[in-house]
């Protein structure tokens, strides 16, 4: 490839952002970057010291020794906590999200906030010229497609999954992460992110409509920025694909740059299959 790219990799928590890289450089024919240049703020913050402690702290205060030692008891009391706990209350949910987030504000690394070591790496890659991957939620668009110099090639990838099976798939990642952590002195510390169901459903709209609003960019000529949909630039063209996380297919479920989609039924299915559902059963 003549030009450099960045590649944003995007979805709401649990919806498998790490496979979704593998995915997109397959799909899109691009060569991996390199390591240092794949931005993942999340390996940040569960390698930072202040957040391994606090997170240990929370640890041991919402869960006793035998439910730490015991998957199932880890499960339960977590769903139980998860059907339980009032929105408007300090819980583990807050816990956990208030430390993530002054973490990833102003603790990471030597008093460092990792939004800006990740900013300040970013920025060194672009002057370089280099290939970029980032992984973020997406609730932050449409700041984040400025960031590379006009020369860049544009790519954004979504990964979508169930509302319900991502309330559970973020459970059954904690559960595991909780269990290698006490199991390893120096292992990455366990995030449990705000999934109660009227918190996380704001979260997940919050981002679907962010979809929806790219989609709207995008038309036979491909996806162009504009002003009136809060870009700072109009006219800097990007790709936009999007996965269903759920299924094995390597296959996006909308691809800009296939001109046999009807744009604006795949933004009213994409809103209807992924919105938060008040049918989930908490277990």
């Amino acid at each position: 490839m003549s030009s450099p790219y960045f590649l944003v990799t995007s979805g709401p928590t649990g919806s498998g952002k790490s496979s979704l890289i593998e995915k997109s450089i397959k799909y899109l024919g691009l060569v991996k970057p390199l390591d240092k240049n794949i931005f993942i703020i999340d390996n940040l913050i569960e390698s930072s010291s202040y957040y391994q402690n606090k997170a240990r702290k929370i640890i041991n205060e919402y869960f006793t020794e035998n439910e730490k030692q015991n998957e199932n008891k880890l499960k339960n009391k977590i769903y139980n906590l998860l059907e339980t706990t009032p929105t408007s209350s300090k819980n583990i949910f807050k816990n956990f999200s208030n430390t993530y987030f002054n973490t990833r504000k102003s603790k990471c690394n030597n008093g460092k906030a990792c939004n800006s070591i990740i900013d300040n790496n970013i920025e060194n890659a672009i002057k370089n010229k280099e290939n970029i991957i980032l992984e973020t939620t997406g609730r932050s668009f449409p700041t984040i497609i400025e960031w590379p110099s006009d020369d860049y090639q544009l790519y954004v990838s979504y990964s979508l999954v169930e509302f319900c099976t991502l309330v559970d798939r973020n459970i059954m990642r904690t559960i595991k992460q909780i269990k290698e952590f006490l199991d390893k002195e120096n292992g990455s510390a366990p995030r449990l992110p705000d999934i109660r169901l009227p918190v996380f459903e704001k979260v997940v709209k919050n981002i679907l409509e962010k979809i929806v609003q790219l989609i709207e960019d995008c038309g036979e000529n491909g996806c162009i920025t504009t002003t009136n949909k809060g870009f700072k630039k109009s006219g800097r063209k990007f790709r936009l694909i999007i996965f269903d996380n759920t299924k094995e297919s390597d296959i996006p479920i909308f691809d800009s740059e296939n001109k046999n989609i009807n744009f604006s039924h795949i933004s009213t299915n994409i809103v209807n299959k992924y919105k938060a559902s008040n049918k989930c059963q908490i277990n």
